[in-house]
């Protein structure tokens, strides 16, 4: 199974599964500024967290320059996405539609469940259930989630094990580092970047790495990403 045919598409779809969430954090919040940072994106690269939008809260997001995504919080815990790509001169694309839901929430635990679906430009569609769970600490995060094929006739089937943590190493500089491990999808993923956050604005510059378990050539992809919540 070619990595640009199915992953990419997915991995797309799971970093749009979150998207900024601009909540002000209260003076006596300790789960510090890496919350505050997940709040104002919801994802780490392509690692989705448990953070759901603010109720009322409309974000738009540009991966990769022809992947435009926008996300709605319907309320404090359900929230809506979708997104398309847009390659100048090519019939090929992939639509996604996306809701979520965070059905547990603490003080440094978030613990959130949806579905996604995405549909190919010619008309075949994958559905795709996943469960996440993000521990928060004062400087940084760690996630952990997994996704299974709804639709059993269609590829990937199985189930799709992620993580991944964030690190905050200046007042709006975090170091992530992710990795997805999927069982019927060769090569697993990994990925290293940093995401740089001003007010209700995100970039991130990351390298994403196809790791094949069969000894093929690794070609690190480059990553970019920006987002703001309107």
């Amino acid at each position: 199974m070619r990595f640009s045919s199915v992953c990419i598409p997915l991995l797309l779809a799971f970093q749009c599964t979150t998207g900024v969430r601009a909540a002000p954090m209260s003076v006596g919040d300790t789960c510090g500024t890496d919350r505050a940072a997940r709040n104002l994106h919801g994802a780490l690269l392509l690692v989705p967290t448990a953070t759901p939008l603010t109720a009322g809260k409309v974000v738009f997001s540009l991966h990769e320059l022809f992947f435009p995504a926008l996300g709605l919080g319907v309320t404090e815990r359900l929230s809506v996405r979708a997104g398309a790509s847009v390659v100048p001169g090519s019939g090929a694309g992939v639509v996604f539609l996306s809701p979520g839901f965070t059905a547990f929430r603490a003080e440094h635990i978030d613990i959130a469940c949806g579905v996604w679906i995405l549909s190919g430009a010619g008309g075949g569609g994958r559905g795709f259930g996943y469960a996440n769970l993000t521990v928060t600490g004062a400087r940084g995060s760690l996630t952990l989630g997994a996704g299974f094929g709804l639709n059993g006739g269609a590829e990937p089937r199985g189930s799709l094990w992620m993580g991944g943590a964030s690190l905050q190493v200046t007042g709006e500089t975090h170091i992530i580092a992710e990795v997805f491990l999927p069982p019927a999808l060769d090569p697993a993923v990994v990925t290293l970047g940093s995401r740089i956050t001003s007010g209700n604005l995100s970039v991130e510059f990351a390298v994403v790495i196809p790791w094949s378990g069969h000894g093929s050539g690794v070609v690190p992809l480059p990553w970019t990403s920006f987002s703001v919540g309107l």
